[in-house]
Protein backbone atom coordinates (compact mmCIF):
# COMPACT_ATOMS: atom_id res chain seq x y z
CA UNK A 1 0.00 0.00 0.00
CA UNK A 2 1.33 3.77 -0.82
CA UNK A 3 -0.35 5.92 0.96
CA UNK A 4 0.12 9.65 -1.27
CA UNK A 5 0.12 13.10 0.16
CA UNK A 6 0.92 15.04 -3.31
CA UNK A 7 1.74 15.08 -6.90
CA UNK A 8 4.06 17.64 -8.44
CA UNK A 9 6.67 18.02 -11.80
CA UNK A 10 9.72 15.23 -11.56
CA UNK A 11 11.55 18.28 -12.25
CA UNK A 12 10.54 20.57 -9.02
CA UNK A 13 13.15 20.36 -6.74
CA UNK A 14 12.63 19.20 -3.12
CA UNK A 15 15.37 20.31 -1.04
CA UNK A 16 14.25 18.28 2.36
CA UNK A 17 11.66 15.62 2.75
CA UNK A 18 9.83 16.28 6.34
CA UNK A 19 9.02 13.33 8.28
CA UNK A 20 5.44 11.67 7.77
CA UNK A 21 3.06 10.36 9.81
CA UNK A 22 4.91 7.16 11.13
CA UNK A 23 7.96 6.83 9.15
CA UNK A 24 10.09 8.27 6.13
CA UNK A 25 8.57 9.64 3.26
CA UNK A 26 10.08 8.30 -0.41
CA UNK A 27 9.39 10.13 -3.80
CA UNK A 28 8.13 8.22 -7.07
CA UNK A 29 9.14 9.10 -10.23
CA UNK A 30 7.34 8.47 -13.05
CA UNK A 31 8.42 10.40 -16.25
CA UNK A 32 7.30 14.28 -16.27
CA UNK A 33 5.54 13.71 -12.66
CA UNK A 34 6.30 12.53 -9.00
CA UNK A 35 4.48 11.68 -6.23
CA UNK A 36 5.29 12.15 -2.75
CA UNK A 37 4.50 9.06 -0.64
CA UNK A 38 4.49 6.87 2.73
CA UNK A 39 5.17 3.15 2.10
CA UNK A 40 3.36 0.74 3.86
CA UNK A 41 1.69 2.95 6.13
CA UNK A 42 -1.24 0.64 7.61
CA UNK A 43 -5.00 2.78 7.57
CA UNK A 44 -5.56 0.78 10.78
CA UNK A 45 -2.84 3.20 11.95
CA UNK A 46 -4.76 6.27 11.40
CA UNK A 47 -8.00 5.63 12.38
CA UNK A 48 -7.54 3.61 15.32
CA UNK A 49 -9.80 6.15 17.24
CA UNK A 50 -11.26 9.22 16.88
CA UNK A 51 -8.24 11.15 18.68
CA UNK A 52 -5.63 9.20 16.15
CA UNK A 53 -7.88 9.92 13.28
CA UNK A 54 -7.75 13.82 14.15
CA UNK A 55 -4.60 13.83 14.64
CA UNK A 56 -4.05 11.96 11.45
CA UNK A 57 -5.05 14.48 9.04
CA UNK A 58 -3.52 17.16 10.88
CA UNK A 59 -0.50 15.57 10.21
CA UNK A 60 -1.33 14.81 6.67
CA UNK A 61 -1.78 18.23 6.51
CA UNK A 62 1.23 19.17 7.91
CA UNK A 63 3.07 17.61 5.49
CA UNK A 64 1.26 18.71 2.27
CA UNK A 65 2.03 22.90 3.57
CA UNK A 66 5.93 21.55 4.36
CA UNK A 67 6.28 20.39 1.07
CA UNK A 68 4.13 23.77 -0.58
CA UNK A 69 6.50 25.61 0.98
CA UNK A 70 9.46 23.99 -1.38
CA UNK A 71 7.23 23.08 -4.58
CA UNK A 72 4.02 23.77 -6.58
CA UNK A 73 2.12 20.66 -6.41
CA UNK A 74 -1.73 19.04 -6.18
CA UNK A 75 -2.84 18.41 -2.83
CA UNK A 76 -3.94 14.92 -2.18
CA UNK A 77 -7.01 14.18 0.12
CA UNK A 78 -6.53 12.53 3.73
CA UNK A 79 -6.59 8.78 2.55
CA UNK A 80 -5.42 8.78 -0.45
CA UNK A 81 -3.92 5.38 -1.21
CA UNK A 82 -2.50 3.16 -4.06
CA UNK A 83 -2.32 -0.25 -3.77
CA UNK A 84 1.16 -0.68 -5.58
CA UNK A 85 4.05 0.97 -6.83
CA UNK A 86 3.00 -0.31 -9.96
CA UNK A 87 -0.65 0.98 -9.54
CA UNK A 88 0.83 4.56 -8.60
CA UNK A 89 2.82 4.42 -12.31
CA UNK A 90 0.28 3.67 -13.80
CA UNK A 91 -2.26 6.31 -11.85
CA UNK A 92 0.47 8.94 -12.73
CA UNK A 93 1.21 8.10 -16.61
CA UNK A 94 -2.90 8.16 -16.99
CA UNK A 95 -3.68 11.52 -16.01
CA UNK A 96 0.17 13.24 -16.93
CA UNK A 97 -1.85 15.51 -19.61
CA UNK A 98 -4.29 16.61 -17.02
CA UNK A 99 -1.95 16.66 -14.38
CA UNK A 100 0.70 18.89 -15.90
CA UNK A 101 -1.68 21.26 -17.35
CA UNK A 102 -3.06 21.81 -13.86
CA UNK A 103 0.28 22.53 -11.98
CA UNK A 104 0.98 25.17 -14.62
CA UNK A 105 -2.24 27.10 -14.08
CA UNK A 106 -1.42 26.39 -10.13
CA UNK A 107 2.40 28.09 -10.73
CA UNK A 108 3.09 30.36 -7.81
CA UNK A 109 -0.08 30.72 -6.63
CA UNK A 110 -1.38 30.16 -3.47
CA UNK A 111 -4.95 29.52 -1.39
CA UNK A 112 -6.18 32.57 1.02
CA UNK A 113 -9.43 31.98 3.03
CA UNK A 114 -11.13 35.20 4.00
CA UNK A 115 -13.27 34.39 7.41
CA UNK A 116 -15.69 37.01 8.37
CA UNK A 117 -17.88 36.92 11.69
CA UNK A 118 -20.79 38.29 11.99
CA UNK A 119 -21.15 41.17 14.83
CA UNK A 120 -23.71 41.44 17.27
CA UNK A 121 -24.53 44.68 18.05
CA UNK A 122 -25.45 44.97 22.02
CA UNK A 123 -25.77 47.31 24.61
CA UNK A 124 -22.98 48.89 26.61
CA UNK A 125 -23.15 45.79 28.87
CA UNK A 126 -22.05 43.97 26.00
CA UNK A 127 -25.55 41.78 25.54
CA UNK A 128 -26.95 41.00 22.24
CA UNK A 129 -29.50 43.16 21.20
CA UNK A 130 -32.05 39.88 21.43
CA UNK A 131 -31.22 39.15 25.58
CA UNK A 132 -34.11 38.44 27.49
CA UNK A 133 -32.27 40.29 30.18
CA UNK A 134 -31.26 43.74 28.30
CA UNK A 135 -31.31 46.59 30.11
CA UNK A 136 -34.26 48.04 27.87
CA UNK A 137 -36.42 46.09 28.90
CA UNK A 138 -35.73 45.23 32.66
CA UNK A 139 -38.50 46.84 34.77
CA UNK A 140 -40.44 47.35 32.07
CA UNK A 141 -43.86 46.13 32.09
CA UNK A 142 -46.63 45.48 29.87
CA UNK A 143 -47.01 47.73 27.02
CA UNK A 144 -43.82 49.17 27.22
CA UNK A 145 -42.00 46.24 28.07
CA UNK A 146 -43.52 44.73 24.13
CA UNK A 147 -42.38 47.89 22.55
CA UNK A 148 -39.14 47.91 24.02
CA UNK A 149 -38.79 44.59 23.02
CA UNK A 150 -40.21 44.94 19.64
CA UNK A 151 -37.60 47.60 19.35
CA UNK A 152 -35.07 45.20 20.18
CA UNK A 153 -36.30 42.72 17.38
CA UNK A 154 -36.58 45.45 14.80
CA UNK A 155 -32.79 46.46 15.53
CA UNK A 156 -32.18 42.80 15.44
CA UNK A 157 -33.53 42.72 11.52
CA UNK A 158 -31.92 46.03 10.60
CA UNK A 159 -28.44 44.45 11.50
CA UNK A 160 -29.40 41.23 9.64
CA UNK A 161 -29.94 43.41 6.65
CA UNK A 162 -27.15 45.47 6.53
CA UNK A 163 -24.84 42.51 7.27
CA UNK A 164 -26.84 40.66 4.19
CA UNK A 165 -25.97 43.59 2.01
CA UNK A 166 -22.29 43.75 2.92
CA UNK A 167 -21.37 40.46 2.34
CA UNK A 168 -22.91 40.75 -0.96
CA UNK A 169 -20.79 43.77 -1.84
CA UNK A 170 -17.44 41.93 -0.51
CA UNK A 171 -18.42 38.92 -2.87
CA UNK A 172 -18.95 41.24 -5.83
CA UNK A 173 -15.61 43.34 -5.11
CA UNK A 174 -13.56 40.30 -4.75
CA UNK A 175 -15.14 38.59 -7.97
CA UNK A 176 -14.80 41.38 -10.07
CA UNK A 177 -10.65 41.70 -8.83
CA UNK A 178 -9.59 37.85 -8.97
CA UNK A 179 -10.93 34.52 -11.32
CA UNK A 180 -10.81 32.22 -9.09
CA UNK A 181 -12.93 32.24 -6.34
CA UNK A 182 -15.14 29.79 -4.15
CA UNK A 183 -18.01 30.47 -1.73
CA UNK A 184 -18.24 28.46 0.72
CA UNK A 185 -20.87 27.08 3.08
CA UNK A 186 -20.39 29.11 6.81
CA UNK A 187 -19.51 26.98 9.31
CA UNK A 188 -20.88 27.83 12.89
CA UNK A 189 -22.24 31.01 11.58
CA UNK A 190 -18.67 32.21 9.68
CA UNK A 191 -18.53 32.99 6.37
CA UNK A 192 -15.87 31.94 4.30
CA UNK A 193 -14.22 32.80 0.73
CA UNK A 194 -10.98 30.88 -1.00
CA UNK A 195 -9.36 33.33 -3.51
CA UNK A 196 -6.44 31.61 -5.13
CA UNK A 197 -4.20 34.09 -6.61
CA UNK A 198 -0.91 34.46 -7.27
CA UNK A 199 1.57 35.29 -4.40
CA UNK A 200 2.00 38.79 -5.59
CA UNK A 201 -1.22 40.27 -6.03
CA UNK A 202 -1.82 39.12 -2.07
CA UNK A 203 -1.06 43.05 -1.36
CA UNK A 204 -3.74 43.69 -4.01
CA UNK A 205 -6.45 41.54 -2.30
CA UNK A 206 -5.37 43.21 1.40
CA UNK A 207 -6.02 46.28 -0.09
CA UNK A 208 -9.50 44.77 -1.28
CA UNK A 209 -10.59 43.55 2.15
CA UNK A 210 -9.09 46.64 4.29
CA UNK A 211 -11.11 49.23 1.94
CA UNK A 212 -14.56 46.88 2.36
CA UNK A 213 -13.72 46.76 6.20
CA UNK A 214 -13.54 50.29 6.68
CA UNK A 215 -16.95 50.45 5.24
CA UNK A 216 -18.58 47.66 7.05
CA UNK A 217 -20.27 47.82 10.43
CA UNK A 218 -21.88 44.00 10.22
CA UNK A 219 -18.87 42.07 10.38
CA UNK A 220 -14.83 41.40 11.28
CA UNK A 221 -12.61 39.90 8.88
CA UNK A 222 -9.69 37.37 9.07
CA UNK A 223 -7.59 36.56 6.18
CA UNK A 224 -6.04 33.29 6.99
CA UNK A 225 -2.00 32.62 5.92
CA UNK A 226 -1.60 31.28 2.52
CA UNK A 227 -2.17 27.83 2.29
CA UNK A 228 -2.05 24.70 -0.79
CA UNK A 229 -4.38 25.10 -3.38
CA UNK A 230 -6.77 22.53 -1.33
CA UNK A 231 -10.18 23.63 -2.58
CA UNK A 232 -8.85 24.31 -6.82
CA UNK A 233 -7.87 20.66 -7.89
Amino acid sequence: MMYTYTILRASEPLTMLPAGMVGELEVILQGSLAAVTEPDLPMEVLQANDETLLQSVVQHDRVIQDLFAQATLLPLRFGTYFVSRQALAEHLDTHTETYLKTLDSLQGKAEYTVRLTPVEIGDESGRSPLSTESDDTVGATGRDYFRRKKQQFESHMQLQQRQHQELDELKRAIAQQFSLVLFAEPQAGVERIHVLIELDYRDTLISVLSDWQTHSTGWTLRLDAPLPPYHFV
